[in-house]
């Protein structure tokens, strides 16, 4: 390949973005663009590069893939509601600064992966992409019900600065406490979520 088709290949595989809720574009571009880098060089410098570009390409489809269903999908559900956001955050901000932007920073170019791409990864995918399910049925449980939002009013959460490492896993089993608690405390909702379903017209 010519060297200008790389540049401009390295600058679109860099441009995988998501969504702005929690500034990870430069992450993501950052995270791409230098292993994309990393081919260009070996390209340019004759060595055969087939085998790398596939595994890019392959690791860049899932980490895309992961990222998305594990925290983005159907997420403006309970973007305003403050008991399921607070939730969301607890959980997906140890997972991903311990999960993903630690090892790159830890470890330098040994951990510069895909976000949830490698195996390592797997575990901080399926538990975001549970917890990120269950708040999005107790979103659409809520707006059923007529419930949603309803402790926003006055309502204040303050959290701690984000740092690198494991400062911030102490918050999971809180969040996960704090779902386990609006599951059970949902059965009300439920309750009135079908009653209303019955009262709508056909």
């Amino acid at each position: 390949l010519k060297p200008n088709i790389l540049v401009w290949m390295a600058a679109w595989w860099a441009a995988g973005f998501i969504d702005p809720f929690y500034s990870m574009g430069l992450d993501w571009a950052t995270l791409t663009i230098t292993r994309t880098t990393e081919i260009i060089r070996r390209s340019l410098a004759g060595q055969p590069c087939a085998p790398a570009m596939e595994k890019h390409n392959a690791r860049f489809a899932q980490g895309f893939d992961r990222w998305l269903r594990g925290i983005y999908i159907d997420k403006y559900y309970y973007l305003g509601d403050s008991e399921l956001l607070e939730i969301a955050v607890r959980l997906e901000v140890p997972m991903y600064y311990f999960g993903v932007v630690s090892p790159a920073y830890m470890m330098g170019p040994k951990g510069l992966d895909l976000p949830f791409a490698p195996a390592a990864g797997t575990p901080f995918f399926h538990m975001t992409k549970f917890v990120n399910a269950r708040l999005v049925g107790l979103a659409k449980t809520r707006l059923a019900a007529g419930t949603w939002g309803r402790r926003n009013a006055g309502r204040r959460v303050l959290l701690g600065g984000f740092k690198l490492g494991p400062s911030t896993i102490p918050w999971v089993p809180g969040a996960l406490a704090r779902l386990l608690a609006l599951e059970i405390g949902s059965i009300p909702d439920r309750i009135r979520a079908r009653r209303n379903a019955k009262n709508l017209p056909p």
